[in-house]
């Protein structure tokens, strides 16, 4: 818990240096119905954090200590919402994923109660590890918005092999990186090959702008 702790705190003093206006609910709930897009439009990560500050949430990508084995985080510091990410995972996939998690504990769990309030995940631990309730919500919001049903569907017939032409077809029709289509199926489908998600996949840290860097990632 102290290393958790002491992870909170690097956030909150990077965070300072982040300018945001008051937070928006309604406005962060129509960002995140649109997160998919985010992934698919050229310089769509720098725009989504940007779009993150202009309705009042603070992005802030900090580097896990050891032995907290985190994704992120949620919490309200001085009247804004703060999400923070780790470097855990140098996935595309992952950060959408645990961002739209994350969005979701902001929109429905802080509900601006407590500067002591704190949601802190691990968005792929598994292992029959039980979790909450809210987890739960949360992750079903998150597939939601990055059109999981709609990747189950289209996909349903063709699990084991993934024509490269119908991936690209779902992807532009549905504007969202092929990357996170073959992350949800291979998390939801333990017999996904692994060659297909390998094909598709791409990073984050290269993506993210260095005003959101806590340290050196």
């Amino acid at each position: 818990m102290y290393n958790i702790l002491t992870w909170k705190q690097k956030a909150i003093i990077f965070s300072k240096k982040l300018k945001v206006v008051d937070y928006n609910h309604k406005g962060l709930n129509d960002l995140v119905n649109q997160i998919h897009i985010y992934s698919y439009i050229k310089n769509g990560v720098s725009k989504l954090l940007a779009d993150l500050l202009d309705v009042g949430v603070k992005f802030i990508y900090v580097s896990h200590l050891s032995k907290t084995y985190l994704d992120g985080a949620a919490f309200h510091y001085e009247n804004n919402p703060i999400i923070a990410l780790t470097g855990r995972y140098n996935r595309l996939d992952n950060f959408f994923f645990t961002l739209a998690h994350e969005i979701f504990h902001v929109l429905n769990d802080l509900n601006n109660d407590s500067s002591n309030s704190i949601f802190v995940d691990d968005t792929v631990k598994g292992g029959g590890i039980k979790i909450s309730i809210k987890e739960k919500k949360a992750n079903k919001n998150a597939g939601r918005v990055l059109l999981k049903d709609k990747i189950y569907e289209y996909f349903s017939g063709s699990i084991h092999y993934l024509p490269y032409d119908k991936v690209m077809e779902f992807s532009r029709e549905n504007k969202l990186h092929p990357s996170i289509m073959m992350g949800i199926l291979a998390f939801n489908k333990p017999n996904m090959p692994f060659s297909a998600v390998q094909r598709y996949a791409d990073t984050i840290r290269d993506k993210i702008p260095s005003k959101y860097k806590a340290d050196l990632i």
